[in-house]
């Protein structure tokens, strides 16, 4: 049940999203997350950062580290790739392939925090957008 607010351009909804009216909704993007575990110490830690207050989805909320699905993303080569049966999960209602939602993850990853999510070789070959610094690190990606 949507609360109206008097004299305000905005409606509230029950789960908290503020909606301006009378402008179409925002269309979703394709996009990927990582979620880091370390469990080196008595209690697991997980890797999460802070968005900034600037951002007009989501500002100043804490976030793992991640981001929208960029074209190039699928085309990047890889070490490995996904088990067959993470992938078919990754395919259900999805236009893109699995791989582009696994690479953006380890992409997104990368440029938010510099860890890389794979292992020291250089697999030469194209390097796609977005994927320079990355590949110059002498890293590619294992899914």
């Amino acid at each position: 049940m949507a609360e109206k607010m008097l004299g305000s351009a905005y409606d509230k909804e029950d789960e908290g999203d503020v909606v301006e009216r009378g402008r179409p909704s925002p269309r979703p993007k394709d996009a990927a997350t990582l979620i880091l575990l370390r469990r080196d110490e008595s209690q697991p830690r997980i890797l999460m950062g802070k968005r900034s207050g600037k951002h007009a989805f989501m500002p100043d909320k804490y976030v793992f580290p991640g981001g929208r699905v960029d074209p190039q993303d699928g085309k990047a080569p890889s070490l490995t790739e996904l088990h067959p049966k993470t992938a078919a999960k990754l395919q259900i209602k999805c236009r893109r392939t699995p791989r582009s939602f696994a690479l953006t993850a380890i992409r997104e990853t990368f440029e938010e925090t510099g860890l890389i999510v794979g292992k020291a070789r250089d697999i030469g070959g194209a390097r796609p957008e977005g994927w320079g610094d990355y590949y110059a690190l002498g890293a590619a990606p294992c899914l």
